[in-house]
């Protein structure tokens, strides 16, 4: 930045990737559209340096490490930004002969540049690397996957029909070393606010058709691993995720169908736990006077129930411990056996966790990014 100072030259330019940043997933989150009012910019990322190589009385910048360095995640965040806006002006101009191509063009160059600039460099026993490198091919599959979607219209070879299927697992593949490694524990706060529903959907989806197969065995490893490691899933009682449950459900149901089509007599296995769960919340949800099934009546999320169990009983009911796992919300709109038909609804669930439920969302309560 001319005539700054070195390091206030940097520490704006830090601050201005980050707020562009803040800004996409704001954009994401409200379902607005378009790149976000500040994204149209030209400036230089970051220099990849450690806060101790910077000084207030510099007068020319030093020359950038080569490698990790504390910058390291931010500057692989900063970098994929570009891209993600390329991919945007291929939806939206006509003059690109073949859009998909030049999609997968931008992808392809990505890939080169966190290759030269991020894997090369990370070392997996440090935690950030893995972090950093785990990421980066997460969000690259992801990349890849979403032009491939089926929500997007695009056509799909039938050599690569298989292709959106195998993206999709390998995208929960990664976020799984994520989430389910205790040294990456202290990261949580952050990747958990990008739990990749769409991801998930799709999966749950594709596995009410692909029923048997080790592919398919994968993915519902997969499956249970996410209801393991986010108990929300089980507990929570919007919209967005009773419709999950469901769809889990529904998808299930047509594996033991098939199994058993493929072995009468023989196929007896019990179902995952997971599934046990999930068919009890289920069957609370019909039955919701039946004993250990009440109405949640505690602060969730920031949203009070109407029906409160009393001052200072946010566990009992009438004197009834109220089972978490058991409880489920019945009193919306929203029907507790629904399943969204189309991606537009999926994807306003996914903007708007409470939609169709009727009830008020909290200002604190967020929707989901993802990377």
């Amino acid at each position: 930045m001319v005539g700054l100072p070195v390091l206030q030259s940097e520490l704006r330019r830090r601050l201005w990737f980050q707020i562009v940043a803040l800004e996409s997933v704001l954009v994401e989150l409200t379902g607005a559209g378009g790149r976000g009012a500040i994204a149209d910019y030209d400036l230089n990322l970051p220099l990849n340096l450690n806060d101790s190589d910077l000084d207030a009385n510099m007068m020319q910048a030093p020359p950038e490490r080569t490698g990790a360095t504390e910058m390291f995640f931010c500057l692989l965040r900063y970098t994929f930004r570009p891209t993600a806006a390329k991919l945007q002006q291929c939806g939206e101009s006509n003059d690109t002969g073949n859009p998909q191509a030049a999609k997968e063009a931008c992808i392809d160059e990505l890939e080169v540049i966190l290759g030269t600039k991020f894997l090369r460099y990370s070392d997996p026993v440090e935690t950030l690397h893995n972090l950093t490198s785990t990421v980066a091919r997460l969000v690259v599959c992801r990349m890849k996957w979403i032009i491939k979607h089926p929500r997007n219209g695009t056509g799909i070879n039938s050599k690569d029909a298989d292709l959106p299927f195998q993206l999709s697992l390998r995208i929960l593949e990664y976020y799984d070393l994520i989430s389910s490694n205790p040294r990456m524990a202290k990261y949580l706060w952050h990747t958990r606010s990008y739990f990749q529903w769409d991801t998930v959907i799709f999966l749950l989806t594709e596995l009410q058709t692909r029923r048997a197969g080790e592919d398919v065995d994968r993915a519902w490893q997969q499956v249970e691993q996410c209801y393991a490691s986010h108990e929300e899933l089980m507990l929570e009682h919007k919209p967005l995720h009773t419709a999950v449950r469901n769809l889990t459900m529904k998808a299930w149901n047509a594996r033991e169908a098939e199994m058993t089509r493929r072995y009468p007599g023989l196929f007896t296995s019990e179902p995952p736990r997971f599934i046990t769960r999930l068919r009890s919340i289920a069957k609370a949800a019909k039955h919701p006077q039946k004993a250990g099934s009440f109405t949640p009546t505690s602060m969730t999320n920031g949203v009070k129930r109407a029906d409160s169990a009393g001052p200072g009983s946010d566990t009992y009911r009438n004197g009834v411990p109220i089972d978490p796992v058991l409880s489920f919300y019945t009193g919306s709109e929203f029907s507790p056996s629904a399943i969204p038909t189309d991606w537009a609804q999926w994807d306003a669930l996914i903007r708007d966790p409470y939609l169709y439920s009727g009830i008020e969302r909290s200002p604190f309560d967020q929707a989901y990014p993802t990377w």
